[in-house]
């Protein structure tokens, strides 16, 4: 990598002196950057990734060549550009890089109140709570929410970054006509700098409630029926009333409000279905209801193969196939269906079945335990389902960028594109294996390091003492507070002279602490990361800014919690619980 240590430490140490200096409570972002800029000039946010194969898009392959990103954006692509004299230059020799992936449908639950959740997928409420002002009195309809209004948390991004995903789109749930899902870029310093676009579908799914109407699928089918002919209507209403006032008003109702963009077919439904019954179903209601969808398949699409491919709406495919049946041992009876034996086999093959029956794919980590096993579903897609490599990259870039209407922004390395890239390790360039190498993500220009996390083996909680090395003679204090469990959730900031800055990610992993913290309010938007090695009550690391790397040491000043005293009289109850919850099933012979 190639830096220019002077203007790094030029802009680190006024932007650290503007921390140190100011309570940042009282302190204007804007006006810092802008202080910033008339001391040093522009700050620069310009990146030369160099000799690296760059896959362009899923049909298109430049060898050692050259992206140039500026301030986010793709400025630059070809084997013959040249690093500009402003920028960063990282060489990538032996690297492969990838457009970042995109998940077209990633459900998170709404965080409405206790009472809601009740009534709609936990256990049955004793009575149904009064809706809210303005909202449908039934509370599986909650079409006004809008899921921008709700940035993940830091484990879910975690995820999803793990296995490669730069942007996904939000849906809200649990309900029957869910609210508004959001897309996100999957980058550091919540939904403010992340959201791309709002309300770009309307989330539906054939729930049932356990308690109250409606209890049977025949009656969320008529719910639903019920409910889109009350949107039109309200629509309709709403439009007279604003041509002739003088009449009464309409009664606000903001869940019908929400629906209209969907029943005037200006914003599609993305219907999530749990089998092919509930697919069929899906598609009658689509057609009946006149309404714009995207399906939600169940992965089981290829039973009735003509019925999804000829409805012609666009398909998310899920990649959790089903494992191996455990058979049981040579001798023993099968106890495994005729079904359940299909199923395993075909499945893997549903993505190519239903792209050759003419069907729009986009594949989805939807169903699986973990996203992070993506890659060796889709493996199993391209190796035993015979789905052509081209289209499986495409199912994941391309496609869900034409069907968001941003293809010019997002799924392909282009010039005017969003900076989302995949950086291979130089040792695993083929982001299609069963196990990718993926070394780091680029998210909206900003590069966010992959490494494996471990079991911790140090608690790093407590206020540490940290200096901030820029170069010789130029160290600068900062105060570091870390609190939480290691192996959970843990939080923390960085402060002085009475202004704070959250931590917005911590990792314990083995012995390496690493955190970030937002840099706008020191004039370098983008995230500020730390990596430390916990020694005992010391930390040594590395660090980079938007500007360029630094190191740091520190010292722990006030110590970690002590922990709690071992419960030795309910030992024998966790024990007794973990054997009464193993679900372990016996060896067996496998298929595979």
């Amino acid at each position: 990598m190639t830096l220019r240590p002077k203007r790094f430490r030029s802009l680190f140490i006024l932007g650290v002196a503007t921390l140190l200096a100011v309570p940042l409570i009282a302190q204007s972002a804007a006006n810092d950057a802008l202080d910033l800029e008339q001391a040093v000039g522009p700050l620069s946010r310009v990146h030369a990734l160099t000799n690296a194969r760059v896959v362009v898009d899923p049909t298109t392959v430049l060898e050692r060549a050259t992206v140039v990103v500026r301030d986010g954006m793709i400025t630059q692509v070809g084997a013959d550009v040249a690093a500009p004299a402003d920028a960063w230059t990282r060489d990538l020799a032996g690297a492969t890089l990838y457009p970042g992936l995109i998940e077209l449908f990633h459900p998170l639950p709404w965080p409405g109140d206790a009472s809601e959740q009740a009534t709609v997928d936990g256990a049955a409420a004793a009575s149904t709570p009064a809706a809210p002002a303005g909202a449908h009195p039934n509370p599986m309809v909650r079409a006004h929410r809008d899921m921008a209004a709700h940035a993940p948390d830091a484990a879910t991004l975690r995820r999803l970054r793990g296995a490669g995903f730069t942007t996904a789109l939000m849906v809200p749930r649990p309900g029957l006509l869910r609210g508004h899902a959001a897309l996100i870029n999957l980058g550091e310093g919540g939904m403010a700098h992340n959201l791309l676009r709002r309300a770009v579908a309307q989330g539906v799914h054939l729930a049932r409630r356990p308690s109250g109407y409606p209890e049977s699928l025949m009656g969320t089918i008529a719910l639903l029926r019920q409910t889109v002919a009350d949107a039109r209507w309200y629509a309709d209403a709403q439009a007279r009333y604003a041509r002739r006032p003088a009449q009464m008003r309409p009664v606000y109702d903001r869940d019908l409000a929400a629906l209209g963009p969907a029943v005037a077919r200006e914003q599609p439904v993305l219907f999530e279905t749990r089998d092919v019954q509930d697919g069929l179903r899906a598609l009658a209601l689509i057609d009946e209801l006149k309404l714009d969808a995207w399906l939600v398949g169940s992965g089981a699409e290829y039973q009735r193969l003509d019925a999804f491919a000829s409805a012609g709406h666009p398909i998310v495919v899920p990649v959790d196939f089903p494992d191996a049946p455990d058979v049981g041992d040579e001798g023993d009876a099968l106890d495994v269906s005729l079904a359940a034996l299909r199923h395993w086999q075909m499945a893997p093959s549903n993505p190519a079945r239903l792209r050759a029956a003419g069907a729009t794919i986009a594949l989805s980590s939807h169903g699986l335990d973990d996203p992070g096993q993506l890659h060796a579903r889709v493996a199993d897609a391209i190796e035993r389902g015979n789905l052509d490599r081209t289209a499986a990259l495409a199912a994941l870039t391309t496609v869900p960028a034409q069907l968001l209407g941003l293809e010019d922004q997002l799924g392909a390395i282009r010039v005017g594109a969003i900076a989302n890239l995949i950086e291979m390790a130089p040792s695993g360039g083929d982001l299609l294996a069963a196990s990718p190498a993926i070394a780091a993500l680029w998210i909206d220009g900003q590069r966010l390091a992959l490494d494996a996390r471990e079991a911790p083996a140090v608690n790093p909680a407590g206020v540490w003492e940290v200096v901030v090395d820029a170069g010789p003679d130029q160290q600068i204090p900062v105060r570091l507070t870390l609190s939480g469990d290691p192996e959970g959730a843990m939080t923390g900031s960085v402060n002085a002279m009475g202004g704070s800055l959250p931590l917005n990610d911590v990792v314990v992993s083995g012995v390496e602490v690493r955190f970030a913290f937002d840099g706008t309010p020191l004039g370098m938007p983008g995230a500020i990361r730390f990596e430390g090695k916990v020694d005992g009550e010391s930390m040594r690391g590395v660090g980079e800014a938007p500007p360029g790397p630094f190191t740091f040491r520190g010292r722990r000043v006030e110590g970690p919690p002590p922990a709690p005293e071992h419960d030795h009289d309910n030992e024998h109850l966790d024990h007794a619980h973990d054997r009464d919850h193993d679900h372990t099933r016996p060896h067996g012979r496998s298929l595979r």
